[in-house]
């Protein structure tokens, strides 16, 4: 009886240094997970950064095409006044001061092109930064489906009969074990997985590396 249970006792610590090992794995695999998630966290920030750069530089150029498209307007209208003041022997003055016209024109078209590519290069970065959001919440919700798999794996069949031993031994006879299992402690000794909390995605952005 002595050596069937201190057979037991080896196949139970070999179990157990099986099961370190297993989650010693996991732990290696989860700081992986949070040095991929340093990583894109970092590429966040650039993205936020170039994206405030393209804000101000779009705030900029906005700016400076309304006041030029004042100006313009401006001086649109003050040519057009001077055009209505020409006698029909000013043709030729008439053709410099349309021409003016024309080019000012021009120019309002073209910083209308530069505001449209500036915010086209603006939807771009949201979608970047949109794009990077997601992989970092997947990547936590991997890394916290691994830790719940690692940390409250069930145990198997062998290892539950062993507990059933010991708990009849500390507890009554063999034929007790059934009954003993549960006022022994040993049930109650197996936890369920807690319920943990998914933050939004903007919540993943701010998320501690533990």
């Amino acid at each position: 009886a002595g050596g069937g249970e201190a057979g037991v006792i080896r196949n139970l610590q070999r179990a157990l240094k099986r099961e370190a090992k297993s989650k010693s794995a996991a732990i290696k695999a989860v700081e992986k997970m949070h040095e991929k998630i340093t990583e894109m966290h970092g590429h966040v920030e650039v993205a936020f950064k170039m994206k405030k750069v393209a804000e101000n530089k779009l705030a900029d150029v906005v700016a400076d095409h309304q006041a030029k498209e004042l100006e313009s307007l401006r001086k649109v209208k003050d040519l057009q006044q001077t055009i209505q003041a020409m006698e029909k022997g000013h043709q030729i003055q008439k053709a410099q001061s349309d021409k003016k016209v024309l080019k000012l024109k021009k120019k309002l078209v073209e910083s209308q092109r530069d505001i449209s590519s500036l915010e086209t290069h603006l939807h771009k970065y949201e979608r970047q930064i949109n794009s990077l959001q997601a992989q970092i919440e997947l990547l936590r919700r991997s890394m916290l489906k691994s830790t719940n798999l690692h940390r409250y794996a069930a145990l198997s069949p062998a290892k539950m009969r062993v507990l059933e031993r010991i708990s009849a031994s500390a507890c009554g006879t063999p034929s007790d074990a059934s009954s003993n299992l549960g006022t022994c402690g040993i049930a109650s000794a197996i936890s369920l997985p807690s319920v943990d909390y998914t933050p939004s995605i903007l919540d993943a952005l701010n998320i501690e590396m533990f």
